[in-house]
């Protein structure tokens, strides 16, 4: 049970709001909470990420990481794909890099 993050993989979506030396903390959450908002009301959340996403390896992608070991994730963003529920969109998620939307499409956790 102690490492079942090492043994499950996560299909997910997220946007990702740099924070650091392009803008502050407080800069990159108000406008993660704004395309939040956006989403809420309907946003593609697709076409947001092409817009708005500051991850090179997911944005032109729709911010879609497909089948991808939870394990190699930081810490917070690793609980949040562990412990949302499928196909929500998260509230801002804090990271060493930034804010994150998240969305968990899938989860499968493989036996050792």
């Amino acid at each position: 049970e102690k490492h079942k993050e090492g043994y499950t993989k996560a299909t997910v979506r997220h946007i990702l709001f740099l924070s650091g030396s392009t803008r502050s903390s407080e800069e990159a959450l108000k406008l993660a909470e704004e395309v939040k908002k956006k989403l809420e009301n309907g946003g593609d959340f697709a076409e947001l990420a092409k817009q708005y996403s500051e991850d090179p390896g997911s944005k032109d992608n729709g911010g879609k990481y497909q089948d991808y070991y939870v394990a190699d994730w930081v810490e917070p963003f690793k609980k949040a794909v562990l412990t949302l529920p499928l196909n929500k969109v998260s509230e801002p998620v804090e990271t060493s890099y930034g804010y994150h939307l998240i969305e968990v499409l899938n989860r499968k956790e493989s036996t050792y």
